[in-house]
This record gives C-alpha cells, sequence and structure tokens, in this order.
C-alpha cells in the first residue's frame, strides 16, 4: 500500500503528541483531516514537517494543535518556515496560540511568541501557553 503525503504528515505529527501509539496515530490523522494543514515536502516529496492548526469558534486566533519536523530535518527552519507560511495565511489580525511542554517552548520563544507556565498540567510535566502577537 502506497503512503501518501497526508498518510507521512500524520505519521510525523504523531510524534509530537502525548500517550500510547494509536492514541496517538489516531488524534494525528483526525487532526489531519479536518485541520488546516501545513506540510513542508522535500525530495521525492518527503515529509520534512507539519502543522496541523485550527481557528477558535470566532476566528480571532487559531490554536496550533501540533507541529512535528521530521528528526532528521530538525534545526534547519523548517518549522519556523511552517509557522510563517501560517502567519501568512491567516487573516492579519489572527493571534497564533500554542500549548507546550517544556522541551519545545523554546522554539516558540526564539519564534517570537510569548510563553507562560501553565504549572505542573500533568504529574511531573509542566505546561506553556505560547501566544503570537497580533501583527
Amino acid at each position: 500500500m502506497e503512503t501518501t503525503t497526508a498518510d507521512a504528515a500524520a505519521d510525523l505529527l504523531a510524534t509530537a503528541f502525548a500517550g500510547g501509539a494509536d492514541a496517538r496515530t489516531a488524534r494525528a490523522r483526525a487532526l489531519v483531516g479536518s485541520h488546516s494543514t501545513w506540510i513542508l515536502r522535500g525530495h521525492h516529496d518527503v515529509v520534512l514537517a507539519a502543522l496541523a492548526a485550527a481557528p477558535t469558534p470566532d476566528a480571532s486566533a487559531w490554536i496550533i494543535e501540533g507541529i512535528a519536523v521530521s528528526s532528521a530535518s530538525r534545526g534547519r527552519g523548517h518549522g519556523r518556515r511552517l509557522l510563517g507560511e501560517l502567519r501568512h495565511a491567516l487573516p492579519r489580525n489572527a493571534e497564533l496560540q500554542a500549548e507546550t511542554d517544556a522541551e519545545v517552548v523554546g522554539f516558540y520563544a526564539a519564534c517570537g511568541f510569548s510563553t507562560h507556565s501553565l504549572g505542573e498540567v500533568y504529574p511531573g510535566v509542566e505546561r506553556f501557553r505560547c501566544v503570537s502577537p497580533r501583527p
């Protein structure tokens, strides 16, 4: 069976979530199927990075549900590029929001997001709310 770009993006996005493999895969496939998804492909259409986001009910902000860059492609600006493409596609006054853990909060801070600790949301896991100012 041939893997589609959507399948490859979902497989990559699944690595951004916590929980068991089946739950991560199901969540990622649902996001790719129902949300706006940005996919960065390289040579031979290999998926290098993927981002899934959705607007809030009032469309004043977009929530980044997941962003992942393949391990071989990290540190090359692919995640930052996807965020830039998302910002470019959104209405000028829309805010970007994300929730992440300590391992990834530095990425959002480096991309200009303000970060605020939410404390230990899960046992032993500090979570952060990340907000990109409206342009």
